[in-house]
């Protein structure tokens, strides 16, 4: 585990390396190329020594127009071109033409020149054919030079004897280059199926205060069969602890309002974690039933006992609100005591648990989401929290399990790719208004249309992504912020989007588990459950009774920049015993081809930089910042960024990247 050379010396041996392995190659076949014109009697062996001529030399001493060798330069006919030649050459030289295709096979291919040029023997059993006269056609006795008959320099002529045909020689040229060929695309598809493949450990909770560890328990597990509240991303933070340049606008956006993160700090409140749940269909629903589109957003902190009612008053005072008592007992016995606040546009709950130190704020910004904010009030403490569902094991718990020396995790945070790239997709949707947000734009009810066909010319033609967390809540969310009103689900895996739907007819095999969630549907084979996404065509701006088109050349650039944003990230932030922080970020992008893309660019621009070091996940690199020691790495679909304190001992960075469970 010791560092490596710096990659611009390893960068450097490899190029010396695979330069002095291409020049001994070249004088190797050189030389044998030359030794064969030699044996062959073709003028100018020397060309052997000279590129593109040498291919030249090659057609002469194959007895072969010297206009085959352009066909050396085509891609893919080059291979049979080359086939060809040697298989002339090997008939020139008096052995079979089948022995000369096997100069193209790798490996095999160095040992035809050697065995061509070396098989020594008369020059006469080297040229094929008799020699005879080019003037009068008699033939020449071996030791002749001038032609007995007619007193002409007794040049070597091949006589006309029947050679390999070029048809026989171009099938087994061609069939040489397909096996080839086949083997190396089999070989590389292996290789590159080996390198991508990926198997997520058997993970569990990352190792955390107990504290904080306690507020992820205290959210609510929806108990709706059909449309279940989920949460997506999830902040976590030492109120008591934060850092220097720490920005609370998320966080300010869960809370309610009279509610910010320094009037808890002074009630005495230590550890604040804020969700965002949103409604996702958990099957698909007939056609009349409709889904409202909004989200809640619920707080759970550690806080002194008996709070509730002071911040209960503040958030009556901000929003003239109606405030009535409220009691609430979870189905593990656990009561929780406080106030329901509602007012024409919001509602809230603000519950204490009794007999501990926990405070619960569940904020339901639209009226449309009343009915799930009840719901969700009344599950508090059902379950294990945010450790029930898969989006915060898949996030959350890739961070280490077990403690790491003396670092504590002080806060963290995860976040969605719609919250992460919102402007891009925005900008892609809307190239006329770069300001525009997802909140503007015009939304309608949500909800199942129907299963319908579907073939290789898809039906919804605006977007495809594949995904190993599908789920149909996903798809609309997606297709609606690309701006496309269906979203269809198919095979499992896809999403699809468009404005159109139905084409190739109904369908009645939509029943396929999606890869995100098995409890849910996402289409079947060559069929879409189609849904509509809330998405309403207006927000194309009109400029002289004229649509303004899409700048093509913006959305090239974002589909570009697009290609780095994760589908979910995970930020953390660690503190050593000196108090030193250590920051972590985790990208994942749910696929290993686009995460190792990512690594092998970073490798080759910040890596220039920095030192190669050896992990048990694979190979990383660290480099020292102006902010500290940073650590990259790859594994699977996640990329992971560990900033530690400059000058940070190299075996303690190994240990805490060793720890991470991806």
């Amino acid at each position: 585990m010791d560092v490596q050379t710096s990659s611009w010396s390893s960068a450097l041996i490899w190029f010396g390396f695979l330069f002095l392995a291409g020049f001994l190659l070249y004088v190797y076949f050189a030389v044998t190329l030359m030794i064969i014109a030699r044996k062959t009697n073709t003028p100018g062996a020397g060309l052997a020594w000279l590129p593109i001529l040498n291919l030249y030399l090659m057609c002469k001493i194959g007895r072969r127009p010297a206009w085959w060798m352009l066909l050396c330069f085509v891609p893919l006919l080059n291979l049979v071109a080359l086939a060809m030649l040697w298989m002339s050459i090997a008939e020139v030289g008096g052995k079979p033409a089948w022995t000369g295709a096997l100069a193209i096979i790798p490996f095999v291919g160095l040992v035809i020149p050697a065995y061509l040029a070396l098989d020594a023997g008369s020059v006469s059993r080297l040229t094929f054919g008799a020699r005879i006269c080019q003037s009068c056609g008699t033939p020449i006795v071996a030791g002749e030079t001038f032609c007995r008959n007619c007193g002409d320099s007794a040049a070597t002529v091949v006589a006309k004897t029947e050679r390999t045909s070029i048809g026989q020689m171009a099938l087994i040229g061609a069939g040489t280059a397909l096996a080839v060929l086949l083997v190396f695309g089999v070989f590389g598809w292996f290789t590159l199926a080996n390198a991508f493949a990926y198997a997520p450990p058997e993970r569990k909770p990352p190792a955390m205060s107990e504290r904080t560890a306690g507020t992820l328990t205290e959210f609510p597990v929806d108990t709706d069969a059909n449309a279940p509240m989920t949460p997506e991303s999830v902040i976590a933070e030492d109120l008591q602890n934060a850092p220097k340049d720490s920005s609370d606008n998320q966080t300010a956006k869960r809370l309610p309002p009279g509610v910010n993160r320094e009037n808890l700090k002074q009630r005495g409140g230590t550890t604040l974690t804020t969700t965002v749940y949103r409604r996702r269909p958990k099957a698909e629903q007939p056609a009349t039933i409709s889904t409202p589109v909004g989200e809640i957003y619920i707080c759970v902190l550690r806080i002194t006992p008996g709070q509730a009612d002071a911040i209960a008053i503040e958030i009556v005072k901000a929003t003239s609100g109606n405030r009535s008592g409220t009691r609430i007992q979870s189905p593990r016995g656990r009561i929780y005591v406080g106030s329901k606040i509602q007012t024409p546009q919001t509602l809230i709950y603000v519950l204490e648990k009794q007999g501990a130190d926990t405070l619960i704020l569940i904020y339901s910004p639209t009226p449309a989401m009343n009915d799930a904010a009840i719901r969700l009030a009344g599950n508090v403490g059902n379950g294990e929290g945010l450790n029930d569902y898969p989006e915060t094991q898949n996030a959350l718990w890739t961070l280490p399990q077990q403690k790491q020396s003396d670092l504590v995790l002080i806060d963290f945070s995860t976040q969605t790719r719609a919250e992460m790239g919102l402007a891009q997709s925005d900008l892609k949707n809307n190239g006329t208004n770069t300001n525009r947000k997802t909140d503007d734009v015009p939304v309608v009810k949500s909800g199942f249309v129907g299963c319908y066909k579907d073939t290789n010319v898809f039906d919804l033609d605006g977007f495809l992504e594949r995904s190993r967390s599908n789920t149909p809540q996903r798809c609309i969310e997606t297709c609606r912020a690309k701006g496309f009103k269906y979203a269809g689900v198919q095979y499992s895996e896809s999403c699809l989007c468009g404005n159109s739907y139905g084409k190739y007819g109904a369908a009645d095999n939509c029943n396929m588990k999606c890869t995100g969630d098995s409890s849910q549907i996402c289409g079947g084979y060559s069929s879409n459950g189609i849904y509509t996404t809330g998405f309403v065509a207006n927000d194309i701006q009109v400029k002289d009774n004229k649509t303004i088109d899409k700048n093509a050349d913006t959305q090239e650039l974002i589909d570009l920049f697009s290609q780095f944003i994760p589908e979910r990230a995970t930020h953390a932030r660690y503190q050593d015993a000196a108090r030193r922080d250590w920051d972590v970020v985790i990208y994942d992008y749910d696929s290993t081809r686009r995460a190792w893309n990512n690594w092998l660019f970073l490798s080759w621009t910040v890596g220039l930089g920095g030192q190669k070091i050896s992990l048990k996940h694979g190979d990383g690199i660290y480099a020292d910042t102006g902010d500290g020691r940073a650590l990259i790495f790859q594994n699977g679909p996640y990329l992971i960024f560990v900033l530690a304190p400059a000058a940070t001992n190299t075996d303690k960075l190994i240990l805490f990247g060793d720890g991470f469970q991806v």
